[in-house]
């Protein structure tokens, strides 16, 4: 896949609703072999005093998506009191783009590590793609492999 930028990511994926917290990822999860991407979450800001507050920020960190399905995936990154259930980040992978909103928070057994299950909302078609042909390649091997015995 050729890497290509886009432009900087739009404001609109901090204001998304939280749902009704259905769990909704449908078909069949597929293991990766953890696909590194970028993991852009918000931060809220530090009130600290009427000179010091400090306006909200984004925080841009590396993480590995180690299922996907066509619907969400599992992320594993490094853990933030500032992500919860509901709340919205950004993945970047070749510079395509998907906005997502976190379903659960599962803590690891490596500290300050969480596995995030999240819920694609909003997401680039090239990454779409990608992550499709991923689906089907872990179907594609699971078949052959169950076909084996």
């Amino acid at each position: 896949m050729s890497c290509t930028s886009t432009p900087a990511p739009s404001r609109r994926w901090f204001t998304m609703g939280t749902g009704d917290g259905f769990d909704r990822r449908i078909g069949e999860r597929c293991d990766v072999e953890g696909l590194e991407v970028a993991w852009i979450t918000r931060h809220p800001g530090d009130a600290g005093g009427l000179l010091r507050r400090r306006a909200a920020h984004l925080v841009e960190q590396s993480a590995r998506i180690v299922d996907v399905s066509i619907t969400g995936a599992a992320v594993v990154a490094p853990a933030s009191t500032h992500l919860h259930r509901g709340a919205t980040a950004l993945i970047r992978v070749d510079g395509r783009e998907a906005v997502v909103r976190i379903e659960r928070c599962t803590p690891t057994l490596r500290p300050k590590v969480m596995r995030y299950g999240v819920q694609f909302c909003s997401i680039d078609a090239e990454l779409r793609e990608r992550l499709t042909r991923l689906v089907d390649e872990g179907r594609r091997t699971r078949i052959a492999h169950d076909a084996t015995f």
